[in-house]
């Protein structure tokens, strides 16, 4: 006898099961504090970051340039400042500062690696990182030997674990199940989780921003047919 099937309860039930696994991949997010001290030039942080991580960067307090000096914030807006509030600074550093032409004067800037390409950082950062290496920080300014005080930093890294993309059901491997996840998505309006943190999109097999009927047949060819695994989304 013929029984129809609850295809809403079932969709309801995948998809929770989804969203779960979702959450389950993302890293917990690892907060580390840092003073970056205003005597001093580049600074290693001792966070390690690889292409595709998102790092958040919150910073405090003022680092002084001078004797007498009230300080500056890490966004380079004069001692007392709070963020939101009436910014006095000094744009465009010269030539003789430890990163030239990039933000404002005194402010906080970062880079990865020895080599990496410097970036401003000020009082709140959250990007993605584009190569791998070691966090450095400092203050810009030309001349550190006679600065004191400190800026209070609280470092986040947030990293995705790619290692099964579309493994809906958190087995550890693709199979059937996830097989009809992925078709429930594709054909019956099924929920198509995203991942904020890691731009990723776990029903998406071929990482080409849609989860579709090529990431369906690419399923099947390696489910059944011991094609190629998917395609990591957080690499960049």
């Amino acid at each position: 006898m013929y029984r129809p099937v609850n295809t809403d309860s079932w969709r309801s039930q995948t998809s929770l099961a989804a969203l779960a696994i979702v959450l389950a991949l993302v890293s917990p997010a690892a907060a580390v504090e840092f003073a970056v001290q205003g005597n001093q030039l580049w600074q290693a942080t001792g966070v390690l970051v690889v292409s595709g991580d998102v790092l958040q960067i919150t910073s405090s307090g003022c680092i002084a340039v001078s004797s007498g000096d009230l300080g500056w914030a890490p966004s380079g807006c004069a001692c007392p400042y709070s963020p939101g509030g009436v910014c006095n600074s000094l744009p465009d550093p010269g030539p003789d500062y430890l990163v030239p032409h990039l933000g404002n004067r005194y402010a906080l800037v970062g880079r990865i690696g020895t080599a990496g390409e410097a970036f401003v950082v000020g009082d709140d950062f959250d990007g993605t990182v584009a190569q791998g290496g070691e966090l450095y920080l400092a203050c810009n300014d030309d001349a550190h030997g006679d600065n004191s005080m400190s800026w209070l930093c609280e470092i986040v890294l947030i990293r995705c674990d790619c290692t099964f993309q579309a493994d809906m059901d958190g087995s550890s491997f693709l199979d059937a199940v996830d097989l009809a996840n992925l078709i429930d998505i594709v054909y019956f309006g099924g929920l198509d989780h995203q991942d904020p943190d890691c731009s990723a999109t776990r029903a998406d097999f071929n990482a080409d921003g849609v989860a579709d009927a090529v990431d369906l047949a690419l399923m099947i060819d390696h489910v059944f047919f011991g094609g190629p695994g998917p395609t990591q989304p957080c690499a960049i």
